[in-house]
Parts: structure tokens; sequence; C-alpha cells
């Protein structure tokens, strides 16, 4: 700062004191100004950066289905494939059986037509009934109709679980039997899993929790084609869901190969696989944990080289629902006068 010179008057020494703050105060000011531009421009470019992530993501879990439908394909088809089969022949020999009973009322109209009496009538179609096995025609009919039905409704149960689990959804608010996720990824992953391993099933009742039963289908499914994948001989795989009160657990444990130490850590890392190149996208665990966070739980691993893996997968249980108009106790002790 320059000394004032000697004849400047004190209001000259206070107007050069106000311009030099006024100056200060304008390059704070500026500065300010361009420090919140930044600001707000880093905040637009880190939303448009979340908005992309999120965008991303979706992709990423659609992606991560369509290659889990890409392993099952063959499965999904071969269960499909055998009730369609015996529905086909079935049909074939109901087809037969149809043209017997139209043999048989041919009997009765021309016995009709011939005016014969109710005896010969009675005897024409009694030999006919004795000559074509009539009864037992009749009664494996409706054997062969009770099946036909039975394999019908497989299919569509094998149909709409594709259908549902290949559907994009978020995670909707609402309540759900994690059982229904558990018994869609079984048939789902059926195929899949009953040629290399034995399936052990425990599902207990449980109290609703709130989400999706797709996505956490797909978080099941995951687990049972990871679990056969890596199935030695004599394997098992064993599914269970119970509940403490306060959460609801999924438990998807086999004893198969394990997961050495080093590597647990790593499990829910994206893109970290430890099969070969091609046969894995190291998202399918990622994309399980994420799905889980967003129903408020958690996912854990328990693992033994040579021993077996244990996923464990804790939901909270939904809140219990608030019932208006119901009458307090204290309420209900004024209205009895107790």
């Amino acid at each position: 700062m320059q000394p004032e010179p000697p004849s400047a008057t004190p209001s000259d020494v206070l107007r050069r004191a106000l311009d030099r703050e006024r100056a200060r105060r304008q390059k704070a000011e500026h500065l300010l100004e361009n420090k919140s531009r930044e600001l707000f421009d880093a905040s637009e470019a880190l939303r448009a950066a979340m908005d992309d992530l999120r965008r991303n993501q979706k992709q990423m879990i659609r992606q991560e289905k369509l290659a889990s439908l890409g392993v099952l394909s063959a499965g999904v088809a071969h269960e499909i494939n055998n009730p369609v089969g015996f529905v086909l022949s079935n049909v074939t020999t109901l087809a037969d059986y149809v043209a017997v009973y139209q043999q048989g009322f041919d009997v009765i109209r021309t016995a009709l037509g011939d005016g014969v009496a109710p005896a010969e009538l009675r005897s024409r179609f009694e030999d006919f009934a004795a000559r074509e096995s009539l009864d037992y025609l009749l009664e494996d009919s409706v054997a062969l109709l009770a099946e036909t039905r039975e394999g019908l409704l497989r299919v569509k149960e094998i149909v709409e679980d594709l259908k549902n689990f290949a559907r994009a959804d978020g995670v909707s608010k609402v309540e759900i039997n994690v059982n229904e996720s558990v018994r869609a990824a079984l048939t789902m992953a059926r195929n899949q899993v009953k040629y290399k391993c034995t399936v052990e099933e425990d599902l207990q009742e449980v109290p609703p929790v709130l989400g999706s039963v797709h996505r956490l289908g797909q978080v099941v499914l995951n687990l049972l084609v990871n679990a056969s994948q890596s199935a030695g001989e004599n394997c098992w795989i064993r599914v269970a869901t119970y509940s403490d009160g306060a959460s609801v657990f999924i438990e998807v444990r086999d004893n198969g190969c394990g997961i050495p130490p080093e590597n647990l850590t790593k499990l829910f890392t994206p893109f970290f696989t430890t099969k070969p190149v091609g046969e894995g996208t190291g998202l399918g665990l990622a994309i399980c944990h994420s799905i889980v966070e967003e129903h408020g739980g958690e996912i854990s691993v328990d693992s033994r080289v040579d021993e077996g893996t244990q996923f464990r997968i804790r939901l909270p249980v939904a809140p219990a629902k608030q019932v208006t108009g119901a009458d307090t106790s204290e309420d209900a002790a004024l209205k009895t006068g107790t």
C-alpha cells in the first residue's frame, strides 16, 4: 500500500479507501461468481453422469438377464418339449378313441334306423363295447385328459415364469412372498441343475417383504446357476427360506469346489470373474448385490475350498399395515364404560 501524499485531505483518504474496498469487493464477487458457475457446471455434469450410470445399470441388468436366458434356453426348451411331447401323444390317442366312440354312435343309429327292439339294441351295443373294450377306453380317456391338462398347465407355468423373468421392471413397493421368487427361479433353472445336482428345498412360511418377485427371482436364479457350474460328483444344492421375525432370509448352499479366500472380497465387484474368457461377464453377482441393496437388504457369502459355498440374503420384513379407524384400548374402555 502506497502512503497517502502529504497534501491529501481526510476526505481524499476516505474516498481512496472506499475505492480500494469497492475494487476488492468487486474482485471477490467476480471470483465468487466464477466459482459458483464452475460449481453449477460440475453439479450438472455430475447429475448427467448419475443419469448415465442409472441407465447403464439398467442396461447391464437387462443384458445379464438375457445372458442368463441364453444359458438356460436349451434347458427351458427341453422343459417345454417334455410336456408338449406327451400332450401330443395323448391327443393322438384320444383322436383314435373318438373314432371308436363314433363307431358306437353309428351302431346305435343303425339299430334305431332298423327299428329293432330295445333288447336287440342293447345286445348289439354290448357286443360292440366288448369288442372295442369301450369301458377301458372311457376310463383311459379320463386319465389322458387329466394328464394333458397337467402338461399344458406345466407349459403355461414355464412360459409365465420365462416371461416374468425376461421383462424389465423396477423394484415395486408391494408386499411379496420370497418363496414365489425362489419357486420361479427353481422352475427356470430346473433343467440346468437337475442333471448335475440334487436340489433340496426347505421353504418355510415367511412374512412378506417389499420389493419385486422378478428381480429377487433373478438373484436366486443367478446363485443356482453358479452353484450348478461349480458342481462336482455327488453334488447337491440346498435352497432354504426362513424368518427371525424382523428379517426374511434366503439361503443357497452347495457342496461344490468352493471359493478361495483371496477372491471372497472381490465377488461382488463388477466384471470380476474366475470363469474362462467367454463364459462369464463378471456382472452376475455384482447385479445380485445391487438388487438386494435396492430391496433394503444385504447378501453375504461363506465358502470353503473343496467343501462348498453358502450365499445368504437378508431382507427386512414389510412394515405392518396401519389400521385406520380402529379403537384404541382407552377408546374401547370409554365406550364400554369400563
